[in-house]
């Protein structure tokens, strides 16, 4: 209550002084009637809180008053949201409770939907966020903002004078509604809908890897988990919307699948989360077979149905959905949970049934390997004999034919042949049995088609079912083809060469390789033909292994080659091209080394990633001063440094011209200005080695550090230099935001700059910094010393009693400048000692805090 936005707030709608309701509020403290926590009250007990309200707001009758509204608007700019929530949570207490409607919130929802609807997007999702704290108690009027904000984008403009990238558009609006929709699921009534608009939202969203999906998606999944707190009547609504999904020509058209929601109704534990505002307790429970059972078969049902789809994406995703719900129960050890299998084994058995039906049809040998995949386990260690009994059977009986061996073949899956066993042979032993095997298939190959044009044919047909389902092609049985017959093989790549971009185009480099020596002259042609050809797939095949060649192709030729790949148009030639620097910068280091030195990265974190994994540790003692700040260079666009091998070339360059890495760092900063781009992150990464710790072993050290203090005291002065001719007394909102952006980088930069390695691989703060950082402490100068205790703000906990000495003076000086000083500088050293997160077992003490105690 000592708020005073609030204090004032309150005299004027009481009407009374400020004495009054000091004095009021003492007295109710003292009674009993408000309970203190923190600088917080509220009424106790909650019932008593609830009647006030309850009176306050509707008459006898159940009839508005009319202070709900006066409450909300006059408190709307300081406590929306908690007034607005206990308001709902009155009205829905009311109507559940006496079954009657009531108008206690009709004008304030009625101002705030027409507000909506005339709303910027920025404005929108600040409702928004207003309205998911009123979702639980006000379902249909919830569900209602949310179709709006799907159907109806905001027409209003955003604030022209926010730099575009910080702009809020629709997309920040649409990911504002799951959360709403989560909270509107809990009324039973509402859950098909809240799918259905879930399902919208997330099913072609692609913001995410497949394996973290979007919140949509995410909601979806935990909406038909099975749950400790949750009546199995929500996940047979779920069960129902999905299965009206699944009847949609296009349901499995889009990024996600159904059979991604669907896999939630076959786990058989439980993870429950238990949060209780100071810990969280995570148990796992066992799902009850005997309740979820009928669910559970309607899933299977589902799933059955799928298998035999003609889309072989669709039947392998629905193998994938049948071998999840096949895994069996563990404990911590990774034991058997024999007694709870036991539950659940007639279910494994219909399953494995499932599986035997598909795989004993005429189906495509693709979804017959990974079914061997899939029950391999099972057959070998199931803690069930009659599971692994059938999982054994069913791989014997699928037939093994030619274009099943070819398949497997190609994608490296011998799980077909029980010769090939990684549990009986070590790696030589089943080498040679593969061998063996792909020679048979080979023989076999070329015996049915002896003539190329047939040979591309079927292999063409192979690689692009693979590459369309699955997208694991090995090179090794291609490679064998080429060893067995290389005629055959060179003519092959030459008619591949004809025909252009097809799924063996992207092979024909180590076909072509294997089989050279049969005709060098023949191979080299095909090789520079398919590079002159510029198509993307032949490039990136050669792009790959062209070091192999170095041997084979006149240098000049051979650096030609190699110069048209690097700066092909296609992303992934290029990656691959620079990829290949490695192994060539093995055989032809200086070779490599200029064709490293021209390669253009421009912003492109990856490309950046992979030259300098190419240069690597050893390869980086070959580079000479001047080329090291000519890669230094090429860092300078790049989006972020967050990178292993990008982090592992700084640290290196750092030790060798720490003032150019410096520099570099600095350049980004500017350009960081000027890009405006979210995705540039100037600063070096935190997560690998940060080159900047190497700086405290080198010259001219403490002149870096003064150089980013200054910089960072002075950021207005570096806007200008950014920004040459700016007139301070009318600066655009944009520059200033840019300026509130600046100083934070260069606070953070003094921050990492300012480690050093006081014993390897300890690191701490320089005693040299804490010098740099004495001028101003003792210059008496009141500004230069709050902005000393504003600058190592970020500094670590264990900071503050790590170095007493120094924080005893700043403190000293900062009182002898006054209380204005004193208390900022104060208020900043308090929040190193309270900052980071703390983890910990219970009853124990934290262990930070235990270093903290030991320093």
């Amino acid at each position: 209550m000592t708020d005073g936005q609030f204090q004032e707030t309150a005299i004027e709608f009481l009407k009374i002084e400020k004495r009054e309701l000091i004095e009021s509020i003492s007295v109710l403290e003292k009674a009993g009637v408000l309970l203190r926590r923190g600088n917080k009250l509220r009424i106790t007990p909650d019932v008593l809180a609830d009647h006030i309200l309850h009176k306050a707001c509707l008459t006898d009758q159940g009839d508005s008053t009319g202070y709900a509204q006066e409450i909300f608007e006059a408190f709307r700019e300081i406590y929306p949201t908690q007034v607005l929530r206990n308001l709902a949570e009155l009205d829905w207490r009311v109507r559940s409770s006496n079954d009657q409607e009531t108008n206690l919130l009709d004008t304030i929802l009625l101002n705030l939907k027409e507000e909506f609807k005339q709303s910027s997007n920025l404005d929108r999702c600040k409702l928004l966020d207003l309205i998911k704290e009123i979702a639980y108690y006000q379902p249909e009027y919830a569900l209602e903002i949310v179709q709006f904000s799907m159907r109806h984008p905001a027409i209003t403009p955003e604030d022209e004078s926010i730099s575009e990238r910080y702009r809020f558009t629709h997309s920040n609006v649409l990911s504002k509604l799951p959360a709403i929709l989560s909270r509107i699921s809990y009324t039973l009534e509402y859950v098909p809908i809240c799918c259905d608009l879930l399902w919208q939202l997330g099913r072609n969203d692609s913001s995410r890897p497949y394996n973290n999906p979007p919140e949509s998606i995410r909601m979806l999944i935990e909406l038909a988990k099975y749950s400790t707190d949750k009546s199995i009547k929500f996940n047979w609504q779920v069960l129902e919307t999905v299965e009206q999904w699944l009847q949609e020509p296009n349901a499995h058209d889009h990024i996600y699948s159904p059979l991604d929601i669907l896999d939630s109704f076959l786990e058989k534990d439980i993870k429950h989360n238990d949060y209780d505002g100071r810990s969280r307790k995570i148990s796992t429970f066992l799902v009850d077979h005997k309740i979820t059972q009928t669910l559970r078969s309607k899933a299977l049902k589902l799933i059955a149905g799928l298998l035999i789809s003609n889309n072989i994406k669709v039947s392998l995703r629905a193998l994938e959905s049948l071998g999840k719900a096949l895994e069996e129960l563990r404990d911590r050890t990774s034991q058997p949970l024999e007694e709870a299998n036991q539950w659940w084994e007639p279910e494994q058995l219909e399953i494995l049934e499932m599986i035997h039906s598909l795989v004993t049809r005429d189906v495509e040998p693709l979804i017959q390997l990974e079914a061997i995949k899939k029950l391999d386990w099972y057959a070998r260690w199931s803690s069930l004999s009659t599971v692994q009994q059938k999982a054994q059977n069913i791989i014997a009986s699928i037939p093994c034919t030619d274009k099943l061996k070819l398949t497997g073949a190609l994608m490296s899956n011998y799980g077909w042949n029980p010769q090939v066993d990684e549990f009986r042979l070590d790696w030589r032993e089943r080498e040679q049995v593969i061998n063996q095997i792909n020679k048979d298939i080979l023989e076999s190959f070329l015996k049915k088609y002896p003539f190329p044009q047939q040979g591309i044919q079927i292999l063409n047909e192979r690689l692009q079912v693979i590459t369309t389902n699955k997208d694991n092609i090995s090179t090794g049985f291609l490679s064998s083809l080429a060893a067995l017959n290389p005629s055959y093989s060179i003519e092959l790549c030459e008619q591949v060469l004809e025909i252009g971009d097809c799924p063996l185009a992207v092979h024909i480099a180590p076909i072509l390789y294997q089989a050279r020596t049969f005709d060098i002259e023949r191979a080299i042609t095909v090789f520079q033909c398919a590079i002159d050809s510029g198509i993307s797939s032949f490039c990136r095949s050669f792009a790959e292994r062209y070091w192999a060649w170095e041997n084979d192709i006149a240098p000049d030729t051979f650096h030609n080659l190699i110069q048209t790949l690097l700066t092909h148009p296609a992303l992934e030639v290029r990656k691959s091209a620079i990829e290949s620097l490695a192994m060539l910068i093995q055989i032809r280091p200086q070779l490599a080394i200029s064709l490293a030195l021209n390669v253009e990265i421009d912003e492109n974190t990856e490309l950046a990633e992979e030259l300098f994994k190419a240069l690597s540790r050893n390869s980086l003692k070959l580079l000479k001063e001047e080329e090291l700040r000519v890669l230094l260079c090429k860092l300078e666009r790049v989006l972020n440094l967050s990178k292993h091998h990008i982090s592992e070339f700084l640290v290196y360059a750092a030790k060798k011209i720490p003032s150019r890495v410096l520099q570099l760092i600095l350049n980004r900063i500017d350009v960081s200005m000027k890009k405006d781009d979210i995705n540039y992150d100037p600063l070096p990464s935190t997560y690998y080695e940060n080159c900047l710790h190497y700086l405290s072993d080198t010259e001219g050290y403490e002149d870096m550090l003064r150089k980013i203090r200054d910089l960072w005291f002075d950021y207005q002065a570096q806007m200008e230099m950014i920004f040459p001719g700016i007139c301070k007394d009318s600066i655009p909102n944009q520059i200033l935001l840019y300026s509130f952006k600046l100083e934070p980088l260069y606070k953070e930069l003094y921050k990492e700059a300012s480690f050093a390695f006081i014993e390897e691989p300890k690191l701490d703060i320089s005693p040299i910094s804490l010098r740099v950082l004495n001028e101003w402490i003792n210059s008496e100068d009141a500004e230069k010393i709050r902005a000393a205790s504003r600058l190592i703000r970020e500094f670590h906990a264990g900071f503050i009693f790590g170095h007493l000495e120094f924080v005893s003076n700043l403190l000293e000086q900062a009182y002898k400048a006054g209380d204005e000083c004193y208390e900022a500088v104060s208020s900043n050293l308090f929040g190193i000692a309270a900052s980071g997160v703390k983890m910990g077992i219970p009853g124990q003490p934290f262990p930070e805090d235990v270093r903290l105690r030991d320093l």
